[in-house]
């Protein structure tokens, strides 16, 4: 296995990711409280199997992003690792976004929150949205292969490049799939990967 150069490393052990909570509107904050709905995909992100959820096409988004962005080799712990970080990132902004879009669309035609006619409202626009645009077609999220950009010139590839440059590229690869840098799911997204790449290549024992 390839080794890191031996650095000081800022290890963050963070919780599961934090999902985006996605710029909204006036008139959507007005109908949802986002700290409940986020708690609730809190949950739902940390039993999230990205393989179970993601689309080819997401599938090759985040494949090309860690091997593009990360510089990481297609086929290695540290490369299948990256994708499943990304895979979850992926596919919970796909999920938050169907959430927001489902309240919204309820909450407009008249239902009041918090009983079973608005639940099953939300639930049943969730279905009709996965079905109509599983890819997120139709919303600002799109995840296609041909947006992958390299994050440097450097030719150095993740494992024997220095601290800076692969906290760096890190970043890049949450930035590729849409967070914003600043934001906590940013933060939580580049020190996930940071943690777990360094502990895929650093196994315990």
């Amino acid at each position: 296995m390839k080794a890191f150069s031996s650095e000081r490393r800022d290890l963050f052990n963070a919780p599961g990711l934090l999902l985006l909570k996605s710029a909204m509107g006036s008139h959507v904050l007005r109908n949802i409280s986002v700290l409940a709905l986020g708690s609730v995909f809190l949950g739902a992100c940390a039993q999230m199997q990205p393989s179970q959820t993601a689309t080819p096409q997401q599938n090759a988004f985040v494949g090309a992003t860690c091997a593009k962005v990360m510089r990481l080799d297609p086929g290695e712990a540290e490369y299948e690792g990256c994708v499943s970080d990304l895979s979850d990132v992926v596919v919970a902004q796909l999920q938050y976004a169907r959430e927001i879009r489902a309240y919204r669309t309820c909450g407009e035609s008249g239902l009041k929150r918090h009983t079973a006619e608005f639940s099953r409202c939300v639930l049943k626009q969730e279905d009709d949205q996965q079905a109509a645009r599983p890819n997120g077609s139709g919303t600002a999220l799109q995840f296609n292969v041909a947006d992958v950009k390299s994050a440097d010139d450097n030719p150095r590839d993740y494992y024997t490049a220095n601290f800076d440059l692969r906290r760096r590229r890190e970043e890049y690869a949450c930035a590729q799939t849409g967070l914003e840098p600043g934001s906590e799911a940013f933060a939580t997204c580049a020190n996930n990967l940071d943690v777990d790449l360094f502990n895929i290549a650093h196994p315990q024992g």
